[in-house]
């Protein structure tokens, strides 16, 4: 799980110690500190307090969503279940149907909360 994905689900800043405790880290919380120094000077991160955890930022988020599928895909196979799915849409007319399955295939595909926004319509999906 990355840190994205854990702060997504936690919350709350993440912080070095709880990397090392929760992914069995055999290297020092000063070593991960190092790490998420550089992803912060970077601009991947930010340090909400001087001695808390870090957090996300947008563009963190950008970088994780364009990444979400490419090697997980490939590397199970699920690249072909969205091929499948996607033929099934052929000839859906109504776009809040097809953004609902969307999102349903996406989310279970990723294992991840999905929301989805129609704006001209103004409706919100969300799947998890």
């Amino acid at each position: 799980m990355t840190l994205d994905r854990k702060y997504i689900k936690e919350v709350q800043p993440i912080s070095s110690n709880f990397l090392k405790e929760e992914y069995n880290l055999e290297i020092s919380p000063a070593t991960i500190r190092a790490e998420l120094a550089r992803l912060d000077e970077d601009g991947f991160l930010e340090q909400v307090h001087i001695s808390g955890g870090r957090i996300p930022t947008n563009k963190a988020y950008r970088f994780f969503v364009d990444n979400l599928f490419k090697e997980d895909f490939i590397e199970f196979g699920k690249e072909e279940i969205l091929k499948e799915a996607f033929e099934g849409f052929e000839g859906l007319k109504d776009i809040s149907k097809f953004s609902y399955e969307l999102t349903k295939i996406l989310s279970s595909l990723s294992s991840n909360l999905v929301i989805t926004y129609l704006e001209n319509l103004d409706i919100f999906i969300k799947e998890d």
